[in-house]
């Protein structure tokens, strides 16, 4: 499966945003991964076709931790052009 994390946001929606924002940093000239960008390009990946998302509350940490998979997953070199597609 493809994943995202993040933790310390006060819900899904602001853990999607965090990720869906790296769309700033991403280069349509020159598609491929980047470490900035990957999150961001995972949620928008074309070829995915199912997504599971879950919250756990970390009490030691005092954080929620967000998780989402997806399948089949993305981020595959060569494959960017056809699966990160402009808005």
């Amino acid at each position: 499966y493809g994943e995202n994390l993040a933790a310390g946001h006060s819900s899904f929606e602001a853990a999607i945003d965090s990720w869906y924002n790296e769309v700033k940093l991403y280069n349509y000239n020159n598609p491929g991964f980047s470490m900035n960008t990957g999150h961001f390009t995972q949620v928008v990946w074309k070829g995915s076709k199912s997504v599971g998302c879950a919250k756990k509350f970390c009490a030691n940490s005092n954080w929620n931790i967000y998780i989402c998979e997806y399948d089949p997953p993305g981020n595959y070199q060569g494959e960017f052009p056809n699966n990160v597609l402009p808005a």
